[in-house]
C-alpha cells in the first residue's frame, strides 16, 4: 500500500508531464489567434495606405452591423474617435495612447469639479447653495446628468449583441 504522501506526489507529477506535452498546442493555438487577428485588422483596416478610404469603410460597417462579431472592438473604437490613426505602427500605439489619455485626464480636471477636493474659500462653497457657480451645484448637476446618460445607455437596444459586454 502506498503512503498518501508519495500518491500525492505521484499525481502531481503526472499531472506536470500532461501538462508539458499541451504546452507546444498552446502555442500553436495562441499562433493561430494571432494570425486570424491580423487577418481581421488585414480586412477592416485594409492595406492600400489610404486612411480615410479605411475609416468611411469602417464606419459603414459599423452602421451596418458589420462590427459586432470583430475581436477587435477597442482598436476599432479607438480608431473611430480618432485616438489611433488607422495607418501609425503598432509599435506607436501604447505612446498615442496615452497621449490622449493624459489630454482626457487634463480635461477632466479643467471641466469635472469635485468640491470634495476643494478648500472651502467663499460663501457659495455651501453644498446647499443654489448659486450657479457653487461648485457643489455644478458637482450635483453633472451628476444629475450622468444619471440621465447611463439610463439612456441601458436603453439602447439592450437585445442586440453589439450593445451587450463582450
Amino acid at each position: 500500500m502506498e503512503d498518501p504522501e508519495t500518491k500525492i506526489v505521484k499525481e502531481e507529477e503526472e499531472k506536470k508531464e500532461e501538462e508539458k506535452k499541451e504546452e507546444p498546442h498552446k502555442a500553436d493555438k495562441l499562433t493561430e489567434e494571432l494570425e486570424e487577428r491580423l487577418k481581421e485588422y488585414e480586412t477592416l483596416f485594409g492595406t492600400s495606405g489610404n486612411a480615410d478610404f479605411a475609416t468611411k469603410k469602417l464606419k459603414e460597417k459599423g452602421l451596418n452591423c458589420g462590427l459586432k462579431d470583430t475581436k477587435l472592438r477597442s482598436v476599432v473604437w479607438k480608431v473611430l474617435l480618432e485616438v489611433l490613426p488607422p495607418y501609425i505602427e503598432v509599435n506607436q500605439w501604447p505612446e498615442r495612447i496615452q497621449k490622449s489619455r493624459k489630454e482626457y485626464e487634463e480635461l477632466l480636471d479643467k471641466y469635472c469639479i469635485d468640491p470634495h477636493k476643494i478648500e472651502e474659500s467663499s460663501g457659495v462653497f455651501d453644498p446647499l447653495s443654489q448659486d450657479e457657480n457653487s461648485p457643489w451645484n455644478i458637482y450635483f448637476q453633472n451628476e444629475e446628468l450622468k444619471k440621465d446618460i447611463y439610463r439612456d445607455l441601458e436603453r439602447t437596444y439592450p437585445e442586440q449583441d453589439f450593445f451587450q459586454l463582450s
